[in-house]
């Protein structure tokens, strides 16, 4: 038989290779311009916490530098928006509304969307078109912020509104959880103290102070001998004694007020709260003489302010996640609870060094001294005034800034399996989506190594065809879903020849093979994927055994065998990119 010698010359190989080094130095990313989250206060920064499917929360939105400016009729919003925590699960998205509102009014800024990765791949590929209210940019990642630019018609009634940040969070099949608001510019009280002064038989002054008073584990009665009670005890002594030595004083009424930290269950700290500022009161009306009636008291049973403080002035490395859940409305017990589960190691600093200032009474001592016959009485008084902490700034207007992604419609998907292309066997796939839900798609694949090297009598020649038809399956909603992306399993049927030849000895014939697939496919970037598969078949056909002779021009079949294998038949690698069919 003669055999004449080929030289690969067909595209095949280098299509392959190219698309190859393309997803190497391939950038189709959208570039999105961001910049590092600073580090700010509270007062310029709204964290809103973001809730799962089961009431968890797992993410925070970050808002940070926040301003409102003017320019004739037109008012503009100006902010960055982040998320903070952990990322979003690929299929989610959050979606914030800014929104201004007063009783009777209200507009609602361009709404911002964020999305997961695969939520993101998604939106890329749907050939959706935006409705121009929407600005749709991908989920940051934690401490990346991106800035937000938009205008609305200004309006005179919105100098007395509130600009309200309503985060609500969507899973890949549209269902909504919880919605969380943060609320800027609503009308706060301010207090103010001033001192009056009018003639009068006295002077009426105030001292203010804190005790933190150590009690025995789910303990109220006061024990000198514990810890610092000693110390704490004789300066409030001192303090009282002070005051009694001054000449004409007349102490007229003291006020404490007891703090418990929030270790426990909410209801018993209240009941220790109750019972330890009692404990205190009864011990200043045996030891020091005071009127019983000139002193009350009340309680709190967990301080959260003074906790919220101490960790907005921490340097923990989690602060602003802590300070979301603390600034929730959650039950007290619950919010400790998810502190303690999801950042475990600021919670223990928090156990030690926060906590005990937490355990604490407030003390006000109310006092007058007289002053022989030229007598004025100084009033203390607290002054409350309202105002609105939002404020247009007359400047000119930014221009808008716009994260809404260009689209298209995947029409084809090309292949190459990187296993096939490490073994120097050059391969292409396509595969295309059908069905009113594109649930089904077909892919034909071509691998064909054809190399021979006479002068070493090696031939490795293949020449390989193949149809696959695959299920994709993925939630019902289908929502969150790119692309040829998920799961899939799908049957393959395969027909292919071979010459495979070593120093002069080979194996030649046809093969047909079929079975079942199994795979995944996960978005890289916009056009790109990865898919991992594997099959189980089987492959039969005949091997003829020769000798080369003559550089191979003439073949000696010695004999012929009939071949048959059942088990795994394929493995792949595949790198997938994505033709567009149009673009919105």
């Amino acid at each position: 038989m003669n055999k004449t010698t080929n030289i690969l010359t067909n595209r095949t190989w280098c299509f392959a290779l190219l698309l190859t080094i393309l997803m190497i130095v391939s950038g189709n990313a959208m570039a999105q311009e961001s910049m590092p989250l600073e580090e700010k206060s509270i007062a310029e920064q709204q964290t809103i916490p973001v809730y799962g499917e089961i009431g968890d929360m797992d993410c925070v939105v970050v808002i940070d530098s926040i301003r409102l400016s003017r320019q004739g009729n037109t008012a503009g919003l100006y902010l960055q928006v982040a998320i903070a925590g952990q990322n979003l699960r690929h299929a989610d998205m959050v979606t914030v509304v800014p929104r201004l509102v007063t009783k009777t009014d209200s507009v609602d800024f361009p709404v911002v969307k964020l999305y997961g990765h695969w939520a993101y791949m998604s939106l890329l590929r749907s050939g959706e078109k935006f409705n121009d209210s929407e600005i749709r940019i991908p989920g940051s990642e934690a401490r990346t912020a991106l800035p937000y630019s938009q205008h609305t018609a200004y309006k005179s009634w919105m100098k007395d509104a509130q600009l309200k940040l309503i985060a609500t969070r969507t899973d890949g099949c549209g269902n909504e959880y919880r919605e969380n608001t943060r609320s800027l510019g609503e009308k706060r009280m301010v207090f103010s103290q001033r001192e009056v002064h009018t003639e009068s038989t006295a002077s009426l002054l105030q001292f203010q102070g804190r005790a933190y008073i150590s009690f025995a584990v789910n303990k109220t009665d006061i024990r000198p001998e514990l810890g610092n009670n000693h110390r704490e005890l004789q300066s409030l002594n001192d303090v009282l004694d002070s005051l009694r030595h001054q000449e004409n004083m007349d102490i007229r009424h003291l006020s404490l007020k007891g703090f418990s930290s929030p270790e426990g269950s909410y209801k018993h700290n209240e009941e220790l709260s109750k019972g330890r500022v009692e404990s205190l009161r009864q011990y200043l009306v045996s030891h020091f003489s005071i009127d019983p009636y000139s002193i009350s008291a009340s309680y709190e049973a967990e301080d959260w302010i003074g906790l919220r403080d101490w960790v907005n002035k921490s340097n923990l490395p989690d602060r602003q996640q802590i300070l979301a859940i603390i600034d929730t409305s959650d039950d007290p017990d619950k919010k400790l609870a998810l502190i303690a589960k999801r950042h475990s190691a600021s919670y223990k600093v928090i156990s030690t060094e926060c906590f005990p200032l937490l355990r604490h009474t407030d003390y006000n001592i109310d006092y007058s001294i007289t002053c022989g016959e030229n007598r004025n009485e100084t009033k203390v008084l607290i002054d409350t005034s309202y105002v609105n902490t939002l404020n247009f700034i007359e400047e000119p207007l930014q221009a808008p800034v716009s994260y809404t992604p260009t689209t298209y419609t995947p029409l084809l998907a090309l292949k190459t399996n990187l296993l096939y292309d490490l073994l120097l066997a050059p391969n292409i796939e396509a595969e295309m989506s059908f069905g009113q839900d594109s649930r089904w798609s077909i892919m034909a694949e071509y691998n064909n190594p054809w190399w021979r090297w006479s002068k070493l009598n090696q031939s490795y020649e293949i020449q390989e065809f193949g149809l696959e038809l695959r299920k994709w399956f993925w939630p019902r909603c289908q929502g969150g879903r790119p692309f040829l992306c998920g799961q899939f399993y799908g049957a393959y049927a395969a027909v292919a020849k071979y010459d495979l030849e070593r120093n002069k000895v080979g194996n030649q014939g046809e093969v047909f093979s079929a079975g079942l697939t199994y795979g995944y496919s996960m978005p890289l970037a916009d056009r790109w994927n990865l898919e991992l598969s594997a099959s189980l078949g089987v492959i039969a056909g005949q091997r003829r055994h020769y000798n080369a002779e003559f550089n191979s021009t003439h073949l000696i079949y010695k004999y012929t065998k009939n071949l048959f294998y059942a088990g795994p038949t394929k493995l792949k690698v595949t790198l997938v990119y994505l033709l567009k069919k149009k673009e919105k």
